[in-house]
């Protein structure tokens, strides 16, 4: 269970992702769909680089540009 969203990246791209502004103790993965698994490729829990406390932020290079990531935070 948890919150989830889509979305698409390009391949070789470095993105972050976070949820600093979140008063929750937030699980945060990002997943890559390469057509027939889900693949965790990035993940935090606590202390993120991009926040502090129970925030989650991670930052990752996408690898492949696809509109198959998702990422599910819990």
């Amino acid at each position: 269970s948890g919150t989830y969203t889509y979305f698409t990246l390009v391949s070789g791209q470095s993105y972050t992702v976070s949820t600093c502004t979140s008063p929750f103790d937030d699980h945060l993965t990002i997943y890559y769909y390469n057509g027939s698994v889900w693949t965790p490729i990035a993940y935090n829990n606590d202390n993120g680089p991009d926040c502090s406390g129970t925030s989650a932020s991670t930052t990752f290079t996408a690898p492949a540009s696809s509109n198959n990531y998702i990422a599910i935070i819990n």
